[in-house]
């Protein structure tokens, strides 16, 4: 199996069009990094180190209410506008801030029709949040999360150049049957198949890191420890922002570590999140008490079930699920 598996992953590896493709995303993903640059963004964002360690309380947000130039202020202005839900910041103050946004949290959570056993869950993970919010500046990551967009995107398009020849190759060339005659079709199937999860999986890794030394080579890397509330404001967990960051990383592992089976319980993330089409189904998954909370955000995440109303509010879930996954393995 191995070695069959080693053959499929080189046959991949060895298409001009894939190094092609991947050398002109990679230009652009670089051209997008560096936009910052270009357009002095950079330059200005910097000015945001002197506001690193101070808490956004009465005496900060005063100073955003007087700023004589507000662009000075405008990552505060935007996590106030975003807490108030209006652009109107003229006449607040630190509790009424925090009682909104915390207010913006139940109604969604009410929206999205979730439990009293799920929303007491949620208001714990509330209640482990620090308050107020102490800012730092955290550039480097923040230009991570704008463009991991595009990264996304071109990890789906280069993907998909990667192992569209996966199974018809063989067929085309007419050395289907050749190959049949000493290797079983399930063994086949089967290295072809972690083949293609090994392409994605180096991409990604690819393309986040390519992103990532682009953004930190520009904003550098302080900041990890800023709570991720101060570019999610809306979040209800108590987490870092470096920590979402590794987090990524540490949800490709758990793929490396279930991609020959799915007997693990990220195993069973990725088994049945293209498998669930009615609302029964979703029903069904989880009925059980101690585990519905993770899989009902998860579901709803991924957009996966029907029938099932989606609000904001399951934006955070995939961070639990990240959260979730770091603290069993870390544990």
């Amino acid at each position: 199996m191995g070695t069959l598996y080693r053959y499929e992953l080189k046959k991949l590896l060895c298409q001009k069009v894939l190094w092609i493709a991947v050398a002109l995303m990679t230009l652009i993903l670089v051209g997008v990094g560096i936009t910052d640059v270009v357009t002095g963004r950079a330059a200005i964002s910097k000015n945001y180190k002197e506001f690193s360690g101070r808490e956004i309380d009465d005496s900060l947000i005063k100073e955003v209410q007087e700023a004589e130039d507000p662009d000075h202020y405008i990552v505060f202005r935007s996590f106030i506008n975003f807490c108030m839900g209006t652009a109107d910041y003229e006449n607040v103050n630190e509790q009424e801030v925090y009682a909104t946004r915390e207010n913006n949290n139940q109604n969604q959570m009410k929206q999205a029709k979730l439990s009293d056993a799920e929303i007491n869950y949620w208001n714990q993970k509330e209640a482990e949040v620090k308050k107020p919010f102490t800012y730092q500046y955290e550039e480097g990551y923040a230009g991570i999360y704008t463009s991991v967009y595009v990264a996304n995107f071109m990890l789906l398009l280069l993907s998909a150049i990667g192992i569209c020849g996966i199974f018809a190759d063989e067929r085309i060339n007419g050395t289907d049957q050749i190959i049949f005659s000493s290797v079983s079709k399930e063994k086949l199937f089967i290295a072809k198949i972690l083949a293609g999860l090994s392409i994605g999986i180096i991409l990604a890794v690819y393309l986040y890191g390519t992103l990532s030394i682009c953004s930190f080579g520009i904003y550098g890397f302080s900041g990890f420890n800023a709570p991720l509330q101060i570019r999610i404001p809306g979040c209800m967990l108590n987490i870092t922002i470096g920590q979402t960051y590794w987090n990524w990383f540490n949800v490709i592992r758990n793929c490396l570590s279930c991609k020959c089976g799915f007997n693990t319980e990220e195993g069973f993330y990725i088994k049945c999140s293209g498998h669930i089409k009615t609302e029964a189904d979703y029903i069904g998954l989880i009925s059980k008490d101690k585990t519905s909370c993770l899989y009902r955000k998860y579901f709803e995440s991924c957009g996966s079930c029907v029938g099932i109303k989606k609000s904001s509010f399951s934006y955070y879930s995939v961070l639990l699920l990240h959260y979730l996954l770091s603290n069993k393995n870390s544990g």
